[in-house]
């Protein structure tokens, strides 16, 4: 007999899917609370002797025999029964929150279940888990249908500490024309910087970086590029202008680090930016990796400052592997003096080791 013959005799004694036992309340004002009613998704269940049909938004055929249905089909459903007897249960949180259980043949059903309220689920914090699930196992189609409901809303969901993930998703997974939708909407939260700054805004901005051709995002990369050295000493900022050096086209990369060299000392010592000084000798041209090293061997005590910090540590060590020849033995001869200094720090530990093998520290 089939693994679940024991406990399902047919299709309709799972009773109907509860969109709303898969919604988090928030857990301090609304413990107690459900979300309402209207925010369901049933099939039609036998009459019984007090009541009449139960009321559907989506209705569906009921199903054949339990051992006529996919293996995957049947775990779904009795997932979701699971879920709303043990709604109530907090131990259960880490095992209901991934969805795993939700199978590619259940996505006709969860998109038709899910439509009309993408939305609201996005904002909620295991809904946008449910939304990122079902774009993952969506086609284009029933992607498209889902995430044309933020349309309008795309401001709100970027400032949501949920519904950003939803948005990421979608753009990692769809074609920039069917999410192209959001450009012109993230246009109108700000500028470019300030959303280069934003906690949530910041993501979402590197997705676009990562999947959009450059042509289309010309407007935001042009005004971060302008703001290149502010940008990038932010705590958030950094991130995004890391992923104009990675993602960007040539010209792109080739201002960031022209720009970078203004304030070279500035950038080499910040906390932040010094990890896209890190980005800058790892993905620029040869030509702008060999000016970057000049500048810095150049600049009295930088190098050495810049092998005991945490953050400068990283841009220490890839740029002796740029650079060759005559810089190379003047880099290597600046670090030799100030060995004792930099050695007091864990991070000057491991450069002195990876510089200098036979040093003993």
């Amino acid at each position: 007999q089939p693994f679940w013959s024991k406990n399902l005799q047919a299709w309709g004694s799972l009773g109907p899917l509860r969109l709303d036992a898969l919604m988090a309340p928030p857990r301090r004002h609304l413990k107690n609370k459900r979300f309402p009613a209207t925010v369901v998704a049933t099939s039609e269940l036998p009459e019984s002797g007090t009541g009449g049909k139960t009321p559907s938004i989506a209705a569906f055929p009921r199903a054949p025999h339990p051992s006529a249905l996919p293996r995957s089909a049947v775990a779904t459903q009795m997932w979701t029964q699971a879920v709303q007897q043990q709604w109530s249960n907090p131990s259960a949180d880490a095992d209901l929150d991934s969805f795993e259980h939700i199978h590619k043949p259940s996505m006709p059903l969860l998109t038709q279940s899910l439509r009309g309220c993408v939305l609201e689920l996005a904002l909620d914090a295991r809904g946008c888990r449910l939304l990122q699930r079902a774009l993952d196992l969506g086609d284009e189609e029933q992607q498209v249908l889902l995430v044309n409901e933020l349309r309008g809303h795309i401001c709100e969901a970027l400032e949501s500490p949920h519904a950003n993930h939803v948005l990421q998703r979608a753009i990692e997974l769809m074609r920039p024309s069917a999410v192209h939708f959001i450009v012109p909407e993230l246009r109108k939260w700000g500028t470019p910087s300030a959303l280069a700054r934003h906690r949530y805004g910041c993501r979402v901005l590197e997705r676009l970086i990562e999947h959009f051709p450059p042509d289309d995002l010309a407007f935001f990369i042009g005004e971060v590029l302008e703001e290149t050295l502010h940008v990038s000493r932010h705590v958030y900022g950094n991130f995004v202008m890391q992923h104009v050096l990675e993602h960007g086209d040539q010209t792109h990369k080739k201002r960031v680090i022209e720009l970078l060299c203004s304030d070279l000392a500035g950038v080499a010592l910040d906390q932040h930016a010094c990890s896209v000084l890190d980005k800058a000798l790892s993905y620029g041209s040869p030509n702008d990796h060999l000016l970057l090293a000049e500048q810095i061997v150049k600049e009295k005590g930088l190098l050495a400052s810049m092998a005991t910090m945490r953050g400068g540590f990283a841009a220490t060590q890839r740029l002796f592997r740029v650079i060759r020849g005559q810089l190379l033995e003047e880099a290597r001869s600046q670090l030799a003096a100030q060995a004792q200094e930099i050695q007091r720090t864990k991070h000057g530990r491991a450069l002195i080791v990876a510089v200098f093998p036979d040093y003993r520290v």
